[in-house]
């Protein structure tokens, strides 16, 4: 039990536990009040709950029956479930979409209920309309309902089986969709490609080929400063806020340059001074930007390359490792900056 002061407490239960306590006297005897998970409930929140119950009990109420005959909208419920988890992403297009799709697709049936009283019926009747319109939409919305339930039921707000649990495809019906992959190019394609991009003098040309040379995610390579290029050691250290993953657990990522890549970064040397591939517009208040996400896709669109994306060249990399090399799976994965195996091997 770790003191916040004013009797919040954090209380910590192995192996992964985490929930914020009050400690408060009611009635002159100390109560424990439990308000809700720490993976979902901020420290901010705690506060302000904990301030409200504590403001109950000094005016000779009970916080514990306050508590049992608040009733919570899903809708509210839904923003605190966002609130609680959007300081942990790093995309704010995610962050955006994830409450998005709960106002355009939830809220108008259930939004305005209290949460407790959702149930799979009410979960089906969203659900339905868009299964099979809009599927992978309507399996994102299955989550966040399932999510914003669980919230709900760590707070207090909700009791019995999440309803999303028996809302199956027995009951929706089964998606026709597949999964689809970044589509790429053949790698026996890239040194014929590579050569076309040299022969180009845009900056957007120079930036793809420094990516496929490097098997490179489009955004490493987009926002690529010269402060993480190392040429006299040939090492591009790219920083852990720049890599892919959770927010708080990405690890720096290292990539070892050939003389082909070597060779792209003399070729840009002095065009920009912060960014390696800086767009050709500045931002307003003269600083460098880099390369907007199209780019690539533009630049594909202009030497009529189709059914490629800048991503799948990662994917050709990986052929060509497997395929020409039979290079170690765990090295080629290292490669990708993919995390391979468990925390303890990869320290």
């Amino acid at each position: 039990m770790h003191n916040d002061g004013h009797g919040l407490y954090l209380q910590i239960t192995p192996p992964d536990g985490r929930s914020w306590i009050l400690r408060t006297k009611v009635h002159g005897k100390t109560k424990h009040i439990g308000l809700g998970s720490a993976h979902f409930v901020s420290l901010a929140q705690a506060h302000e709950e904990s301030q409200r119950l504590r403001k109950i009990a000094r005016s000779g109420g009970d916080p514990l029956a306050e508590r049992k005959q608040e009733t919570v909208s899903f809708a509210e419920a839904a923003q605190r479930t966002f609130e609680a988890k959007r300081a942990g992403w790093k995309n704010g297009k995610h962050s955006d979409n994830w409450i998005a799709t709960l106002r355009n697709h939830a809220f108008p049936l259930i939004g305005e209920r209290p949460v407790a009283s959702v149930t799979s019926g009410d979960v089906l009747a969203v659900l339905a309309p868009i299964w099979h319109e809009k599927q992978e939409t309507a399996r994102r919305v299955r989550q966040r309902i399932s999510s914003v339930i669980q919230w709900a039921k760590v707070a207090g707000f909700y009791h019995g089986e999440n309803p999303v649990l028996s809302v199956t495809e027995e009951a929706l019906g089964v998606q026709t969709d597949r999964v689809k992959h970044f589509e790429s190019m053949p790698w026996t394609d890239i040194p014929t490609f590579v050569e076309a991009l040299e022969q180009r003098s845009a900056i957007a040309a120079r930036a793809l080929a420094f990516g496929v040379l490097c098997a490179s995610r489009s955004g490493e390579v987009r926002g690529a400063r010269w402060a993480e290029i190392d040429l006299e050691n040939r090492v591009w250290t790219i920083p852990p806020e720049r890599m892919k993953g959770r927010k708080g657990k990405e690890v720096e990522h290292r990539v070892p340059l050939s003389e082909q890549a070597v060779a792209v970064l003399d070729s840009v040397q002095g065009i920009g001074s912060e960014f390696v591939f800086p767009a050709a517009q500045r931002s307003k208040d003269g600083s460098e930007r880099e390369l907007s996400d199209n780019a690539f896709h533009a630049l594909l669109g202009r030497m009529k390359i189709d059914g490629v994306t800048a991503h799948g060249f990662r994917s050709s990399f990986r052929v060509w490792a497997q395929e020409r090399h039979r290079a170690d799976h765990d090295v080629i994965e290292k490669c990708l900056a993919h995390a391979v195996g468990s925390v303890v091997a990869r320290a």
